[in-house]
């Protein structure tokens, strides 16, 4: 991908869709493009799966490594959310006024963080199914250096 403007060169794209040859496929049979979005698809274990099983094709290996990066963070964020609510919850929930608007923030962020993270992840399958090779700003670059 070109450094700001988003646009991927020939050379990052996966072959467009069509019939695929038996050297398009990886060792499970699959596009590698199929075998990347499959990457995120259960995140961590899923690109643990594609780490393993499409270990030569740096394509799906970029997008595995991506993919169980950022199925680590998504467990980081959401465990970081639990613990912020319960500890903030159990330290200032019987402040009368402060409870209050502490449990409000908590309900209305927490859907907040989970909505998000799923955007994230339904954008990085699909960029994969694309064939594009796009990078999270830090864990593209750790995937990207593996």
């Amino acid at each position: 991908m070109t450094a700001g403007t988003g646009d991927v060169t020939e050379a990052e794209r996966v072959p467009e869709a069509g019939p695929v040859t038996e050297s398009q496929t990886g060792s499970t049979g699959l596009a590698p493009n199929v075998a990347a979005a499959l990457a995120y698809l259960f995140a961590p274990l899923g690109g643990v799966v594609m780490y393993v099983l499409e270990g030569e094709d740096n394509f799906v290996r970029f997008h595995a490594l991506q993919g169980i990066a950022f199925g680590v963070a998504l467990i980081a964020v959401w465990l970081g959310v639990f613990v912020i609510n319960f500890v903030l919850g159990f330290v200032l929930g019987d402040v009368p006024f402060i409870g209050f608007l502490l449990g409000l923030v908590s309900l209305l962020i927490t859907p907040v963080v989970a909505f998000g993270m799923f955007g994230v992840w339904a954008f990085l399958t699909y960029k994969a199914y694309k064939g594009e090779r796009f990078q999270l700003p830090v864990l593209g670059s750790f995937a990207n250096s593996k």
